[in-house]
């Protein structure tokens, strides 16, 4: 880790962007000066002097940002790599866990086949009572016919309040 000056600039590292804008402030001031005390001629070299610097500026800066990037993109391989790896144990878990349960559902169906049962159970019919469709409170009243050897006189009917 590089430590930080308190000008902004990095030392031991390429110069800030602050420090940059700085110095290229302090170049066309000073290129000002040498145009209105030294003329034409010794400007002239002091401004090929500059943009010569300005450009070895931008170009150390532009070389560290590439080297930034590329140290981001492998950062973000590395860590695509894990987490590619684990999507694809999660999705190797999930097609095991189909498998099984497509293998439990068809043995299932094998024994029932083999015992006997139908695949599907089928629906219990509804017992139905006497009283469904009469209100609660009324009297019900059956009719009960004699027939061939059935003696209704031993019936008890005090249930009912006969």
């Amino acid at each position: 880790m590089e430590a930080i000056a308190a000008g902004g600039a990095r030392i031991g590292g390429i110069m800030s962007t602050e420090l940059t804008v700085i110095l290229l402030g302090a170049g066309v001031v000073a290129l000002a000066w040498f145009l209105l005390k030294f003329g034409q001629t010794l400007a002239r070299w002091a401004l090929i002097f500059g943009v010569l610097a300005a450009v070895i500026i931008l170009g150390l800066a532009l070389w560290e940002n590439a080297r930034a990037t590329r140290k981001a993109v492998t950062v973000a391989t590395v860590a695509s790599a894990g987490a590619a790896g684990a999507s694809g144990v999660a999705v190797l878990l999930g097609g095991m866990l189909v498998a099984a349960l497509g293998a439990v559902g068809y043995l299932a169906l094998r024994l029932r086949v083999a015992e006997g049962r139908p695949l599907l159970p089928r629906r219990k019919p509804r017992k139905r009572r006497l009283s469904d469709g009469l209100p609660d409170n009324e009297p019900v009243i059956y009719a009960v016919e004699e027939s061939d050897g059935v003696d209704l006189s031993d019936l008890d009917l005090s249930d009912w309040g006969w």
